[in-house]
């Protein structure tokens, strides 16, 4: 039986700021199940009333169930592989997990509370705040500038940042995010000396607001990859850039290979971080995009569900950072609604190079792929599968990175990346 003082933890964490915070408004009962007993909280309002034993099974508004041995892995200090989060464990291993309307809506909840009963578990409950820093008065790199783009006939006014100065070199942002993701790397000298990097925001994310003379409200957003490649089309040539490089993640990981295919005689190179070959299940059905919409595109479940999904795919300690795990959820409860979901079409459905990547010439357009170990989003061997169909495509697993390198683990990230970028400096 795991050693696990339960209702000491229950009156403990419950004055925990954060905790008040995810947990406002739930009344219900909550479940942790173990493998021989379990324990039920009970909220009123946002409030714990009640905290007590009953037995092992899936009755309640929101449980997580799992074995001891589980249980160990998700609260090692470190945890292993894919169980870091409650959702991903699920996902790969099997733990069950309540999927109602109500866990979806308290999913921040309930992933603070994993990341909590960790830090318990583990003897690093109480919260520190670091001494005030000296003021330190300092500017960035990065500069901001907008661009008019009209792409099928609707007018576009376009953000995107720079910084360096050399080949040009594009920066495309995950879904329902925005070009702060790439705020290190961008002011890196290393790397700017060589590089022009250009770091955009899509028509509906960050600083590129919806288009202002077209009513847009009344169309669902939903990212084709047609769009995305007339955008790149219009970009490239509104900058008048001769053979950009690219580097995406995550959906714009999937847009390397796309552009290496599609595209090969625009871009010198194209660096894919979390790159597949398709993410589609075996069959796509309209199920599962009424299922995307309502998690994603649902007016009873706020935008703080995308960040703790998001969160639960980066790596954990000691890989990463609380602030660099947290910034990957701010970023992410950013987002215009409804944005994130339109995303996931282009991820999910628009995006399937199978029985074409084999076409794909590295000549022309070389393509890089750097895939984390702990990537839940897009596992080792997804982008393996991509790079056997690839001939001369370059594959780098990262290791202790999950989902959002260049984010969550910059100096892990940058390790690998140095080699890519001095390859392509040499590239025409």
């Amino acid at each position: 039986m795991i050693n696990f003082d339960m209702e000491k933890f229950v009156n403990e964490v419950s004055k925990k700021y954060i905790i008040k915070r995810f947990s406002r408004g739930l009344t219900g009962v909550v479940k942790l199940g173990f493998s021989d007993e379990a324990w039920l909280i009970t909220y009123e309002n946002g409030t714990v009333v009640k905290c007590e034993k009953t037995t092992v099974d899936e009755e309640a508004d929101i449980f997580v169930c799992a074995t001891d041995e589980q249980w160990e892995k998700m609260l090692h200090v470190s945890p292993p592989p894919f169980y870091n989060a409650y959702t991903v464990a699920s996902a790969y291993h099997g733990i069950k997990t309540s999927s109602n309307l109500m866990s979806i809506q308290y999913t921040p909840y309930m992933s603070e509370i994993i990341k909590q009963m960790r830090r318990f578990y583990n003897d690093q409950f109480e919260d520190v705040d670091p001494e005030p820093q000296k003021p330190d008065v300092r500017f960035d790199a990065v500069t901001g500038h907008y661009v008019y783009l009209t792409i099928d006939g609707i007018e576009y006014r376009v953000y995107y940042e720079e910084s360096g100065q050399g080949i040009p070199f594009l920066l495309q942002h995950t879904a329902g995010t925005d070009s702060r993701e790439y705020r290190f790397l961008m002011n890196d000298p290393d790397f700017t000396k060589d590089f022009r990097f250009i770091a955009y925001d899509l028509p509906y994310h960050g600083k590129s607001l919806p288009p202002f003379n077209y009513p847009w409200w009344n169309h669902e957003y939903r990212l084709e990859l047609d769009f995305i490649l007339k955008f790149m089309d219009a970009f490239i040539e509104a900058l008048n850039l001769d053979r950009p490089a690219y580097m995406g993640c995550s959906m714009g990981g999937h847009l390397a290979p796309d552009l290496a295919y599609y595209r090969p005689e625009k871009f010198r190179a194209a660096v894919g971080i979390g790159a597949g070959l398709s993410t589609s299940q075996e069959a796509v059905s309209s199920e599962m995009i009424d299922s995307l919409g309502f998690a994603h595109v649902n007016p009873q479940v706020s935008i703080l569900y995308e960040g703790a999904a998001n969160e639960s795919i980066v790596a954990p300690y000691p890989y990463t950072t609380p602030n660099s795990r947290r910034e990957v959820g701010w970023v992410y409860s950013a987002g215009g609604p409804g944005v994130f979901g339109g995303d996931l079409y282009y991820y999910y459905f628009d995006h399937n190079l199978t029985g074409k990547a084999q076409d794909i010439d590295t000549s022309k357009c070389m393509l890089y792929l750097l895939t984390g170990t702990y990537d839940p989003g897009t596992p080792p061997q997804t982008s393996q599968a991509l790079a056997d169909q690839v001939k001369g495509s370059k594959l780098i697993f990262m290791e202790g990175v999950g989902h959002y390198s260049m984010l969550e683990a910059y100096s892990t990230f940058k390790k690998y990346f140095v080699d890519v970028a001095n390859e392509i400096k040499t590239l025409k």
